[in-house]
């Protein structure tokens, strides 16, 4: 073997266990991202073999504002979680608090809810969470979905963004409703069977 095979063979080849567990470290949140990463490997910036060796198994992680009326729940568990070592810690959230946090988008998923949750407990000076404990959402609850909204809309073919407009509105009774779909076909003026259909169709859970 020529000294410059030599020399790309040690380069390629794993040295140890260690260095095998170290660049997967560095590049696993990339394999929950197929797209750009064959985009990398076709650029040359990251090694093909080393992509098949990571995706083994690809798990999708459904995101949280695709399951608002999940939120409550998670919330109440997280809360609970984080505050059973305080005695004074609060033990459930104001509506004005719960309502920020099911209009907020959680591009983080849950561990950002998590996170809101753990800060605002440190944060909280009564039994309630309420919404100056959570001043990263201080603009959810002023109403997300309002001009910067409307200009996205008008951006859009009009059957899409009829459609956009529906789940909005959706979206926005089943938080005033507190998950209720009930209640929040009442406040939609239709019967609960339609408020089922245009949530399976809209993909709203």
């Amino acid at each position: 073997m020529s000294p410059a095979t030599a020399g790309r063979a040690r380069r390629t080849a794993p040295s140890s266990k260690w260095a095998d567990s170290k660049r997967c470290d560095r590049t696993s949140g990339w394999s929950q991202r197929p797209t750009g990463l064959a985009r990398a490997i076709g650029e040359g910036r990251f090694r093909e073999d080393l992509f098949y060796r990571l995706n083994v198994a690809r798990i999708e992680v459904p995101s949280l504002r695709a399951h608002r009326s999940d939120i409550p729940d998670l919330a109440e568990h997280i809360l609970r979680q984080h505050g059973v070592s305080r005695p004074d810690a609060p033990s459930s959230f104001t509506d004005e608090a719960m309502r920020a946090l099911l209009l907020h988008d959680y591009p983080g998923n849950v561990r950002e809810l998590e996170n809101l949750i753990e800060r605002a407990v440190v944060l909280a000076r009564g039994p309630l969470i309420t919404l100056e404990d959570l001043p990263a959402l201080a603009g959810s609850a002023a109403g997300a979905g309002g001009e910067p909204r409307l200009a996205e809309l008008l951006t859009m073919p009009m059957e899409q963004a009829m459609r956009e407009l529906e789940r909005l509105l959706i979206t926005r009774a089943l938080v005033m409703a507190g998950g209720n779909k009930t209640e929040a076909a009442r406040l939609l003026q239709m019967r609960r069977q339609q408020l089922y259909a245009r949530m399976a169709e809209l993909r709203i859970e």
